[in-house]
């Protein structure tokens, strides 16, 4: 099925280590982007690790300290996760919807993402690892990243959460807003 993304704004954002890009543009131009002064490890270092993780306590950091411009968006990728999303499936079930961006096969609702996120963070970090063999490593700031990206989710006002494995140097804002 054809798609067009709406027409105003199409947002991505990758966490790193240390620090947080959030991209907003449209199929003409860069709108706005967004440096967060701050990623997982940052995060993980204060507050601590993800069986330890007063999780009440980051949300209500991230809502005071994640300032975005007065953007609203319909959708958002969010970068870097869909392959252990899709890889952990069957252990952390998730409701999703399909997708038709190329490449990206699934989204999740708003209400279905905060669900998923929920269940990773009651979930032991060593659980998590033994779901994804492939870079178990990369579990230690998962459920802290896809925590920043639901905050910046909410603060744009988006109805879809769309999990890629692009990177914001792939070209992702162009891909989100041409029609398919």
């Amino acid at each position: 099925m054809a798609n067009a993304v709406s027409a105003t704004n199409s947002p991505a954002i990758n966490i790193g280590g240390g620090s947080t890009e959030l991209v907003v543009g449209t199929n003409e131009k860069l709108e706005t982007a967004v440096k967060i002064p701050f990623g997982a490890k940052f995060i993980l270092k204060t507050f601590g690790a993800h069986n330890n993780i007063d999780w009440e306590k980051l949300d209500e950091y991230l809502a005071a300290e994640i300032v975005i411009p007065p953007v609203k968006a319909k959708d958002i990728f969010i970068t870097g996760v869909l392959d252990i999303v899709t890889t952990m499936k069957d252990n952390i079930p998730a409701e999703t919807d399909s997708c038709s961006f190329k490449d990206h096969p699934i989204s999740f609702t708003l209400p279905h993402y905060i669900e998923y996120i929920e269940k990773l963070r009651a979930t032991p970090l060593e659980q998590i690892k033994s779901y994804y063999p492939k870079n178990p490593t990369f579990c230690d700031g998962y459920t802290v990243g896809l925590s920043v990206y639901l905050a910046c989710a909410k603060k744009l006002g988006v109805e879809r959460v769309i999990p890629s494995n692009n990177d914001l140097t792939d070209g992702i804002v162009y891909e989100m807003t041409k029609t398919i």
